[in-house]
């Protein structure tokens, strides 16, 4: 089974949230934790990214991580692009 969620913050300042991106972040972390105990796993059409980064080893392998970082490392040595992005 494939759930998809789409939270959108483009017009979130049109609807009148005093803090729009803080209400953005309370919903992404919600729904994720939600997707998370019930046995989903993250993604995004863009990549996972800094907003989604702090659930990527719990819902993957450390051996995964560990070869996310070995090929980063490789391919990018100095660091240079998508920093944090992932793997701080």
């Amino acid at each position: 089974m494939t759930n998809v969620i789409r939270i959108d913050r483009t017009n979130a300042s049109e609807q009148g949230l005093k803090d729009p991106m803080q209400s953005f972040h309370n919903v992404e972390v919600g729904a994720r934790e939600e997707v998370l105990a019930n046995g989903g796993n993250i993604s995004h059409h863009h990549g996972i990214g800094k907003v989604r980064k702090q659930w990527y080893v719990s819902t993957n392998s450390p051996v995964g991580a560990g070869m996310i970082r070995a090929v980063k490392d490789k391919v990018d040595p100095k660091n240079v692009f998508g920093v944090g992005n992932l793997l701080d």
